[in-house]
């Protein structure tokens, strides 16, 4: 039996198979937007798990430190409470202020010493 060109044998290797194992690694499904999958490969040299975890590393490493966003809190110097949400920072300052004093009457919340206030909170 003679050996046709193009067979099998001729046939370039596809490795198949489960990707290697890692330490405390799990499977997980993920939902991704096109322009995330694209920059996931582009991290992951063409691999989307790959790219996905340099990312997370990186936002490990860097501190990631999420905007604050312009709230009414209490503060008594040492400790704050927010009250209010963020999708109340586009309220006017009256407006605002009506929120927090509607929160501190509405959870009844004990502020004593201190004084709401107005500004760029962070969560912590």
């Amino acid at each position: 039996m003679t050996k046709k060109e193009g067979g099998a044998a001729d046939a370039k290797i596809i490795k198949r198979g489960a990707p290697p194992k890692m330490t405390g690694g799990q499977r997980k499904q993920v939902f991704l937007d096109d322009a995330s999958v694209e920059e996931a490969k582009r991290l992951g040299k063409g691999e989307v798990s790959a790219g996905i975890r340099i990312a997370l590393k990186h936002t490990a490493q860097s501190a990631y430190n999420p905007p604050g966003y312009r709230a009414a809190y209490w503060s008594d110097g040492q400790s704050s409470v927010c009250l209010t949400a963020e999708e109340h920072s586009e309220l006017p300052e009256h407006e605002l202020l009506i929120e927090a004093v509607r929160q501190v009457r509405d959870t009844g919340l004990k502020i004593g010493n201190g004084r709401i206030m107005i500004g760029d909170y962070k969560a912590k």
